[in-house]
């Protein structure tokens, strides 16, 4: 007869809260605090530098004095840097002067 050990993960635990931050030109602002039960669990976490989950507890908006976003941040407890995803502008809006003209047709040779 053999036995198989199992032994049970531990269960991820989340503070509760996320704090959501705007910092625009140096100047954070808190916006809210929002429940992790109305999030999902893909924002509720981070893995750090070990691998180890850690419970992302406040995020960061860097935004230019034009109010565009360019960079989130990520923390956990006692101000842990977790990630940090940086914004691409958005791609330029053709003008309405462009897309009133036609086409020219291509030279044949």
């Amino acid at each position: 007869m053999s036995f198989k050990m199992v032994i049970p993960m531990p269960e991820k635990k989340h503070p509760g809260k996320i704090s959501f931050f705007e910092n625009v030109n140096g100047t954070e602002k808190l916006v809210k605090i929002d429940d992790v039960k109305n999030m999902p669990e893909s924002m509720r976490f981070r893995k750090d530098m070990h691998g180890k989950d850690v419970p992302v507890v406040k995020t960061v908006a860097m935004k230019t004095s034009d109010g565009n976003i360019r960079e989130i941040i990520e923390y956990g407890p006692n101000d842990q840097f977790l990630a940090s995803t940086m914004a691409a502008p958005p791609p330029p809006q053709p003008r309405k002067e462009d897309s009133n003209k036609k086409p020219k047709p291509a030279k044949s040779g």
